[in-house]
Parts: C-alpha cells; structure tokens; sequence
C-alpha cells in the first residue's frame, strides 16, 4: 500500500507541477504546441491539504479546441510513456526511473506475499 500511495503523490506532482501549469501538463505542449490540456485536481485522502492532479485525458481529447489534434489513445499512450523516450526532460526521466522502481518492489513484495520467492 505504501508504494501505491507514493506513486500516487509522484505522479502528481510531475502531472501537475504548479497548480497544473508545469510537469507532464507543459511537457505536453512539447509534442502538441496547441493542445488545452485539462488537469483534474483531488486532495490525496490522508492528508487533505496535499492536491493529488492528473491529466484528465477523457475532457482533454473532448475540448473541441483539440479536435482533431489527437489520433486515438495517442494521448494516453504518451502519458504512460512519459520519461521513457531519449528526448524526454531529464526530470521527467528521472520520474519514470522512481515510478519503475516502485513498481518492480511492489512486484517483489507480492510475490514474496504469496511465498513464490525465497530470502
């Protein structure tokens, strides 16, 4: 539960920067210069004065001052590809290297939950 609580709070701080004007929100811009991009903003539930924000893909591809501009779930595929690509900022290199980390240890501890590895 840890690591799903901490990749929510990094992840939303790398989609929402300052008040969603920076992060994943501006690098956006980098691949589609017009785009509006709609960022959605919750409060992370254990601590209410921390915002959570996320790209709302749904709203972003629906704002007609986008139309046209997308090809189906290229959006999406961006967003889940962020940081992996060789022209991606180094911030947002880094991030994708944090959150993979956490993955892999999240993997690590199920499997050791359900005895499939051996210390």
């Amino acid at each position: 539960m840890c690591h799903i609580e901490i990749l929510k709070l990094r992840q939303g701080d790398m989609e929402g920067g300052q008040n969603g004007a920076k992060g994943m929100a501006k690098d956006i811009k980098t691949k589609w210069p017009n785009a509006e991009i709609t960022v959605k903003t919750d409060f992370f539930e254990h601590a209410p004065e921390v915002r959570i924000f996320s790209i709302d893909i749904d709203a972003t591809m629906a704002n007609p001052k986008n139309a046209g501009m997308f090809q189906p779930g290229e959006v999406a595929e961006w967003v889940r590809g962020y940081g992996s690509r060789g022209d991606d900022k180094p911030a947002a290199q880094k991030h994708f290297a944090v959150i993979q980390a956490h993955r892999t240890n999240m993997e690590a501890e199920r499997l050791i939950a359900r005895g499939a590895a051996c210390l």
